[in-house]
């Protein structure tokens, strides 16, 4: 909900192109200034992640899981929120109290833009920080969140994640580079070997063909990455089945089993 108001732009600064925008939001005035700086940055060594996005969490390539922000807090702003809307709700259309009501509500609104804004900026400065190309999956989260039966409360979540806002911070942070998403939550990064078996939990991933066992989320990292640089995002683990015959076949002509 929105109710920015008289939006004012003051124009250039002398140096360099520059913005100065005066704003009247939720009743109160804010000034954004914009400006280009000179990019002075030493030259860092190529490092690659892949970056699988959940409901509430990322989990990067190398192990480490981002969580948004979900303390006392940010419980405490949602169920003020809700709140606030059953207050609107309930009061007549057009009447100062409904008007007063709308105002509490985006302001709280408001407040919790502000923390997942906070929490992606800190997000993607950590990711930046160690890497210098992210691999993400090309999700289509507009197609993902629309309405359908059953699905406002993960259509709630996915909008809660910020996935999109995660997605442009990264952008001028690191180099982005977008990935189809299809199987990366079904392949074995060791052997190819690609079913919806493999994934029996949505916490943990086990290879139908090689028995290879994993984090689910950071599996699906490792996949993304992968698919970058080549893999195959569908396979039937023949290779790994045939590698594993031909050391058991070399086993019995020796006398011994290596297996």
């Amino acid at each position: 909900m929105s109710f920015t108001v008289n939006v004012i732009t003051i124009g250039t600064a002398r140096a360099g192109y520059s913005w100065f925008v005066v704003k009247q939001e939720l009743g109160k005035w804010y000034a954004y200034v914009m400006y280009q700086v000179a990019l002075k940055g030493k030259s860092r060594p190529i490092r690659e992640a892949g970056i699988d996005r959940n409901v509430g969490q990322i989990t990067c390539s190398d192990g480490l899981v981002y969580r948004l922000p979900d303390d006392e807090r940010g419980r405490m702003l949602e169920c003020r929120k809700k709140r606030y809307q059953r207050m609107v709700a309930r009061r007549v259309k057009g009447s100062n109290r409904r008007a007063k009501a709308k105002l509490l509500l985006g302001r709280t609104c408001q407040k919790i833009a502000k923390r997942r804004y906070n929490g992606c900026h800190h997000t993607s400065k950590a990711i930046a920080n160690k890497f210098t190309t992210v691999y993400m999956e090309d999700l289509n989260t507009k197609g993902m969140t629309k309405a359908g039966r059953g699905k406002n409360g993960l259509n709630r979540e996915i909008l809660k994640s910020g996935w999109y806002q995660l997605e442009q911070m990264l952008a001028y942070k690191a180099n982005v580079i977008k990935v189809p998403a299809a199987y990366s939550s079904q392949r074995c990064h060791e052997c190819g070997h690609t079913k919806k078996e493999n994934r029996k939990t949505r916490a943990e991933f086990i290879c139908q063909a090689c028995s290879h066992r994993d984090n689910a989320d950071c599996h699906a990292a490792l996949n993304i990455l992968a698919f970058e640089n080549g893999a195959a995002a569908h396979g039937d683990g023949a290779e790994v089945r045939r590698l594993v015959k031909r050391e058991i076949d070399a086993g019995v002509a020796d006398g011994y089993c290596s297996i």
